[in-house]
């Protein structure tokens, strides 16, 4: 008999959502299946759908809780799992019907400690973009080390996402792994441990998991305050990957550098001087390094170079580029 998979789900006032994502779940075609669905103090009618969903099927278990964010759901339902295997998804997303089977037949094939595949985003309107492996046909197949996984990501020339989501893991290789409770970045700092400690991923081209875009979410916010969190995040990732593994500090600093253009060009005209005042400091700390850094990837490199001219003149040149 195939091995026991869990499969955690934290749930948080999705009702519009949340039956097309259990029914996607409900229906893989991998039978052995523990779904465990952590309802993170929902103040909408998930809760409830949740509830009727394990009844009337006994592999569901629903966990009912406070409030307290969607790390700490993760977490929770990892606790509470006994799978051999488990896997994360969110409960605004959906998954092909081979999903897991896919996931676990590779991690099984090459005796990994993590599978991976890839994804397609879903949009409000159901129209799709599959962003990665756009090179690769369906059928390609690797296996690397995680800590070059990690290195590749911080790059940005990865196909894997810094998300626990499009992922099965080895619960004997890799225990049980912890989510911090940020509301952003979280993903990323818990990738950093798991990727630095797996001997062997294995990763399919096959976009088997549909990642649902929410305009109003943090990542696509256009306020200040949410905008900023994403440079916080990776000053807390950039700490964490140079203490794990100071081999990454080179590709730490290039993720910290395109994290801190990106909002700055968003914040460049408002009159948040202090935030400003961090992002520059940011930049001027480490675009030498991305300078003379033979990796990083063009675009960063050329804008730390531009750097070295002026904050100003740096910004002056993206806005003629992006027009």
């Amino acid at each position: 008999m195939n091995p026991l998979i869990s499969v955690i789900l934290p749930v948080y006032n999705v009702e519009k959502c949340i039956q097309r994502c259990l029914d996607s779940v409900a229906n893989q075609s991998y039978k052995n299946l523990e779904i465990i669905l952590v309802d993170d103090g929902s103040t909408d009618n998930s809760g409830k759908i949740c509830d009727e969903y394990q009844a009337n099927d006994n592999r569901i278990k629903v966990i009912h809780k406070k409030n307290a964010g969607v790390s700490a759901a993760r977490n929770t339902g990892l606790e509470q799992s006994t799978g051999e295997y488990y896997c994360f998804i969110d409960s605004d997303d959906n998954i092909a019907e081979n999903y897991i089977e896919v996931l676990y037949n590779a991690i099984a094939e090459h005796d990994a400690d993590i599978s991976c595949c890839s994804f397609t985003y879903l949009y409000p309107d159901n129209t799709t973009y599959c962003p990665l492996g756009k090179d690769k046909d369906e059928n390609f197949v690797c296996t690397e080390k995680g800590a070059d996984v990690l290195k590749n990501m911080l790059y940005g020339k990865s196909n894997y996402m810094p998300a626990c989501f499009c992922k099965l893991f080895n619960r004997k290789k890799t225990g049980n792994i912890s989510f911090p409770p940020y509301k952003i970045g979280e993903d990323f700092l818990a990738a950093l441990d798991y990727f630095n400690n797996a001997e062997k991923v294995v990763y399919t081209n096959k976009p088997l998991y549909y990642y649902f875009q929410n305009n109003e979410s943090v990542m696509h916010s256009n306020n200040p305050e949410k905008l900023y969190d994403r440079v916080l995040s990776a000053d807390i990732i950039y700490n964490k990957a140079v203490d794990i593994n100071p081999l990454l500090k080179k590709a730490a600093s290039h993720y910290l550098m395109e994290m801190n253009m990106i909002v700055l060009m968003m914040l460049q005209d408002s009159d948040h001087k202090e935030k400003l005042a961090h992002i520059t400091e940011n930049i001027k700390t480490h675009r030498m390094t991305v300078v003379t850094d033979s990796k990083a990837r063009n675009r960063i490199r050329i804008s730390a170079f531009l750097s070295l001219f002026g904050i100003k003149l740096l910004c002056k040149i993206r806005n003629m580029i992006t027009k």
